[in-house]
């Protein structure tokens, strides 16, 4: 209502001032505080550009991994199931969730459910929680539709063109998402989900091309904290 109502970026100050609230409540993560006070302190030139500033703040607060982390939330996959639900095994797993494509990127015990899991879409980084039966029935979604869609391999096809790299794989690179580390430091060597890059999002030559000569040994990725790419 705010937003639709303002008519230049300083009738957005309701909304600026529900960040200041959230800034200051008790609680929020040092890394959330950064974030407002980073998306309070940018100028904007219109109320267009100021709510966008707004929702980019809040959209990156609910899948930041130092604000899930900070706030509880467990981000590092685990090698072993922990208890009865898995725990923080399914992080890096990608779920059907409203009928739209997300991966599971965090974890937290819970008192009511036994623990809750966060997923982000993979289109608009949106996020939801998740119950233990939503989170089952999310992987299951997604196995029944990777199931249905049609595989082919070089060996296959009887292609020996890349057969010095023929075992170089990835877990989880089938399915378009991989557990990567990145080299930013803000990472502290934390393993982040990661979308594979398509080859036409590859390095581009001097001349605006694509570059196809690139080691196969590698795997591009665009990680789903865009900081961190």
């Amino acid at each position: 209502w705010v937003a639709s109502n303002a008519r230049n970026k300083n009738d957005l100050r309701g909304l600026e001032l529900l960040f200041r609230y959230v800034y200051h409540m008790k609680g929020t993560p040092a890394m959330a505080k950064k974030i407002l006070a980073y998306a309070l302190q940018r100028p904007a030139q219109s109320s267009e550009e100021r709510l966008d500033i707004i929702i980019k703040a809040a959209t990156r607060m609910n899948y930041d991994p130092i604000v899930l982390k900070q706030d509880g939330w467990t981000i590092q996959k685990t090698e072993n199931p922990e208890g009865p639900l898995g725990g923080a095994i399914y992080i890096g797993r990608r779920v059907i969730w409203q009928k739209h494509e997300a991966v599971v990127v965090a974890y937290i015990p819970d008192e009511t459910y036994g623990g809750l899991w966060k997923g982000v879409f993979l289109e608009d980084l949106d996020t939801f929680d998740m119950e233990p039966g939503e989170l089952q029935m999310g992987l299951k979604k997604f196995e029944n539709k990777t199931r249905q869609k049609p595989t082919r391999s070089n060996a296959q096809s009887g292609s020996t063109r890349f057969a010095a790299t023929a075992k170089f794989t990835v877990p989880g690179i089938e399915n378009g998402i991989i557990l990567a580390k990145p080299t930013n430091r803000a990472s502290k060597g934390i393993m982040w989900p990661a979308r594979v890059r398509n080859v036409v999002e590859g390095k581009l030559t001097a001349d605006g091309k694509v570059r196809r000569n690139s080691s196969k040994n590698q795997i591009h990725v665009i990680f789903l904290a865009p900081f961190w790419n």
